[in-house]
């Protein structure tokens, strides 16, 4: 499902998108006392869905996309920008959407949700600075006002089943979604040496392990959704490996799509896991891809 709004096109030229310092006359500030917890609170009017919550709209270029716990540097200093930062910052608890830009001019109408950590006013020339967290995801159920760039959306949330014992046809879900992180975290593990020993590095904290690890922790620490404990019973195979909860299984659902030195490059995969709605689904498609992807990595160096 995708939403046009126009308006997004002429917006996404003239935004920073990267943080510049200055020596200009400064405020900082921190938005500890708010935050995607406080804005799961608010609540917008609509005829379609009783959940929905308001969210201005920010456009970024499809290629920009962050996952889940991953931040960015933004300037922003036109002033729709600036109003748009304002009102996120007022009246949203420091959230606000982030629209992706396809090629065709459309915007995804599922989005992360990005909340504003820090933020430093340059002067009016300079605007403002702020880093920002994605901390979730929304679907944006209609556009209000284009001006503004506001909308209402819902939350999007994983819709697995966290019950442990729960079974789709003979094959228990849990254990399913453990040996696919299994897999996972081994195809990264073994690229990552045949990387490392192929550009001759002695520090592997620029490995593509290190970069999963990196990922895996702040989208563990991001995620607020809540989760069902989970321990496994059933006796499996798995239950020798290593189990996780079903929120560890989703950090790894996230970070498996962030250890590439250049994620722009993989823009369309990671695209792919932002839309779909169940973590076993996002740790198979990851597992089939990183597969592949371990393949160009021996055949690169067969070359």
């Amino acid at each position: 499902m995708k939403i046009i709004i126009s308006l997004f096109l002429s917006a996404v030229t003239t935004m920073g998108s990267a943080f510049v310092p200055s020596t200009g006359a400064r405020t900082s500030r921190t938005t500890s006392l708010f935050g995607i917890a406080e804005w799961q609170d608010l609540t917008a009017p609509s005829e379609v869905d009783a959940m929905t919550k308001p969210v201005n709209i920010l456009p970024f270029p499809s290629k920009d996309i962050l996952l889940q716990g991953q931040t960015r540097y933004l300037q922003f200093v036109e002033e729709e920008h600036t109003d748009l930062f304002g009102h996120a910052l007022e009246e949203n608890e420091g959230i606000f959407g982030m629209g992706l830009l396809m090629h065709d001019g459309n915007v995804l109408s599922t989005m992360p949700l990005l909340e504003i950590e820090d933020y430093m006013r340059g002067g009016k020339d300079l605007g403002i600075f702020c880093k920002v967290r994605a901390v979730g995801r929304a679907t944006v159920l209609e556009v209000t006002d284009e001006s503004t760039m506001s909308a209402i959306c819902t939350e999007h949330y994983d819709t697995d089943d966290q019950d442990v014992n729960a079974y789709d046809g003979e094959w228990n879900l849990y254990d399913d979604a453990n040996d696919l992180a299994d897999s996972i975290e081994s195809l990264i593990a073994e690229m990552s040496v045949i990387e490392t020993i192929r550009a001759g590095l002695d520090d592997d904290r620029t490995s593509r392990l290190s970069r999963y690890q990196q990922a895996y922790e702040t989208a563990l620490a991001s995620d607020l959704q809540g989760y069902v404990s989970s321990s496994s019973t059933t006796g499996s195979p798995s239950s020798f490996q290593q189990e996780r909860s079903w929120k560890e299984l989703a950090a790894v659902s996230w970070a498996a799509y962030s250890t590439s030195d250049a994620p722009e490059v993989d823009a369309s995969f990671r695209l792919n896991a932002m839309n779909l709605s169940s973590i076993t689904e996002r740790l198979e498609f990851a597992a089939h891809w990183l597969a592949d992807v371990r393949q160009e990595v021996e055949q690169s160096i067969s070359q």
